[in-house]
């Protein structure tokens, strides 16, 4: 069967006196002697070659792309109907309009699939950079013999048409150093990673990753081995966290010094002198007989970090001394910056209270004013409230009364509501303390004038109304029993250390306290934490939900939904600290070891004094 369906044409003949100037025309004598006369069609010869050792496999090929045509004519429509010239030209329209598409969209088609071989799973892994990809191509695409051209000048270096193999892998931390020749003896050697001065980028970016993750060294070489992407050598580790931590150190300052005086600027004093209020809280670094504290001291308005005091027990033995020491450098440190502390919240610490108390005025005459937390004020009152609301019947109406047995949350929430409502008076917070035993005896002719039970006609008491004496009495004694009645000046500016507490819980992702750290590596933690804290602090939230819970009924002002962190810190730490390798053009050494000092005793036991805390770094930094 011929091209298009048509019958198979008798052999032609070719005849004088065809007229080969007629485009449109051809005239042929058939062997039974008629003239056919033919359309003269314009053609096309294309040449496929088949290139192959045998001609065995070149017949393969042919016989598989005559396979591939037929069912390229099959889809378009059937063998016979479609043409080779149409065929041809639908798939040369589909290239172009796909290329097309494919160029103004930006994407680019997919590869094709690669399926990991059985027994392949656990081929070496490591890390590339983009530059090192693209130079690997330019390399690739640039492969040429070892020896020139007899004209390189007119012909250049042809090129060899050897594919080249990948021979050796090296392994450097996390970059591969690959070595690729040919059979004609073209080697090249290639890394996946760019060097800064001396060390490998991908190697300085691994660090920069491990040590800003605040993970563990165990837990980032468990994943490195799991994941067989190769490590960082002990000592890589080491000089980069020593180059890091001063990187950290130097932003930390920085960032402290930024957050005070943005607490300054935004402060409510009208005086253009350097006054702040401060909100103070001590972290230890162990649950129990911790060897570390920190002193943390955070701005009321702003909330960020101003000041930071550790102290260890090379300083204070006692850990319970460890917050007074810690607060008195705070003080130190604030007064060599010339400022001045307006009002310093903490949690309720006798000797920090008498610290306050005994510090010499300003020299205009104003002294700091102690304000103590509400929360710990308040949080024990319903469970203390028992007592009197609750007990033995042999001892009713003597130690406690039925008539209480409702008021225990309640009288919490009064306490606060005092607190935040009482203008900075003492004498009208324990005034409006004590209005609350009038409150429950519906006396309402001296609570607020915004409250329902004065504005609402209708107001029912929601408990039981007091009406025995003696559970009036007992009322009253457990409120002037409170704290906050009996300290009513460290409350009356109802102060929280929410904040601080909320700041120690967010250094547990950096600082675990089942760990002990070394010195460098504490540090580095805990600048991390502050940097990541004054970014981060009351950032805005998207929504809020509200989630009830049977443990905390009254609890229903919900939680709020935060936006993603920036974590902008962490780039400016990179930047720095690539760009210091690359000023040094290497990584810094480390620090000589103390040696060690055995003493052989007489039993055989062997004992060393060698103590890594004065040193630089320690075992424990690792």
């Amino acid at each position: 069967m011929a091209e298009g369906g048509l019958p198979p044409r008798p052999p032609l003949a070719t005849i004088n006196g065809n007229d080969v100037n007629d485009p449109l025309s051809r005239k042929k004598t058939l062997k039974n002697g008629r003239i056919s006369q033919t359309k003269r069609s314009v053609r096309k010869t294309l040449e496929c070659l088949f290139p192959a050792d045998t001609k065995e496999e070149g017949e393969a090929q042919r016989d598989r792309m005559e396979e591939k045509i037929k069912q390229v004519k099959t889809l378009m429509g059937g063998v016979d109907a479609t043409t080779n010239t149409d065929m041809i030209d639908t798939l040369m329209d589909c290239y172009v309009s796909t290329r097309e598409r494919f160029l103004s969209s930006g994407t680019a088609p997919l590869c094709d699939f690669q399926p990991c071989p059985v027994g392949r799973e656990r081929q070496g892994l490591f890390v590339v950079a983009e530059d090192s990809l693209r130079y690997l191509l330019a390399t690739v695409s640039q492969h040429d013999e070892p020896v020139s051209s007899p004209d390189p000048e007119k012909h250049g270096k042809p090129r060899c048409p050897e594919a080249l193999t990948l021979r050796k892998v090296t392994y450097i931390g996390h970059v591969a150093v690959v070595k690729i020749q040919c059979r004609r003896g073209c080697i090249y050697r290639w890394t996946s990673s760019p060097h800064v001065g001396k060390p490998f980028l991908v190697n300085l970016r691994i660090a920069h990753g491990y040590l800003s993750s605040g993970i563990l060294p165990n837990q980032y070489q468990r994943i490195c081995k799991a994941a067989g992407i190769g490590k960082l050598s002990d000592d890589k580790l080491k000089k980069s966290m020593i180059l890091y931590s001063e990187v950290v150190d130097a932003m930390v300052t920085a960032s402290m010094e930024k957050a005070m005086d943005e607490e300054i600027g935004d402060g409510e004093q009208e005086e253009e002198e350097s006054k702040l209020s401060i909100v103070t809280d001590a972290r230890h670094a162990q649950r129990r007989n911790s060897h570390r504290s920190d002193i943390m001291a955070l701005g009321q308005t702003k909330h960020r970090v101003l000041g930071y005091a550790p102290v260890t027990k090379a300083e204070e033995v006692s850990s319970q001394r460890h917050e007074m020491r810690g607060t008195k450098k705070l003080y130190d440190r604030f007064d060599e910056l010339g400022v001045q502390i307006v009002d310093h919240a903490h949690d309720r610490s006798n000797v920090i209270n008498k610290l306050i108390r005994d510090r010499q005025p300003y020299p205009d005459g104003s002294k700091t004013t102690n304000s103590n937390d509400t929360w710990h004020a308040t949080k024990g009152i319903a469970r203390k409230f028992k007592k009197v609301s609750h007990g033995a019947k042999r001892t009713e109406g003597v130690t406690w009364h039925a008539e209480l047995a409702d008021k225990g949350a309640p009288v919490k929430t009064h306490f606060y509501w005092c607190m935040a409502r009482c203008g900075g008076s003492e004498q009208v917070l324990r005034e409006s303390l004590l209005n609350i035993v009038d409150h429950y005896r519906n006396q309402h002719q001296n609570c607020h004038e915004g409250s329902r039970c004065r504005r609402d006609q209708n107001y029912l008491p929601t408990k039981l109304i007091l009406t025995d004496q003696r559970a009036v009495d007992l009322l009253r004694t457990f409120i002037t029993s409170q704290d906050v009645y009996k300290h009513a000046s460290d409350y009356v500016r109802c102060r929280d250390t929410l904040y601080v507490e909320s700041f120690n819980n967010a250094c547990l992702q950096y600082l675990d306290k089942r760990i002990f750290f070394g010195s460098m590596n504490y540090g580095l933690r805990m600048g991390l934490a502050i940097l990541d804290w004054n970014e981060h602090v009351d950032r805005h939230a998207t929504s809020r939900y509200v989630k009830y819970s049977v443990a905390n009924p009254r609890q229903n002002e919900g939680q709020r939904v935060l936006v993603a962190k920036t974590n902008t810190f962490l780039h400016d730490i990179e930047g720095t600290f690539v760009g210091r390798v690359r000023h040094n053009e290497d990584l810094p050494a480390l620090p000589p070891r103390r040696a060690r000092q055995d003493v052989q005793h007489e039993d055989g036991d062997r004992f060393s004094d060698a103590d890594d805390s004065g040193s630089g770094y320690s075992s424990s930094d690792e």
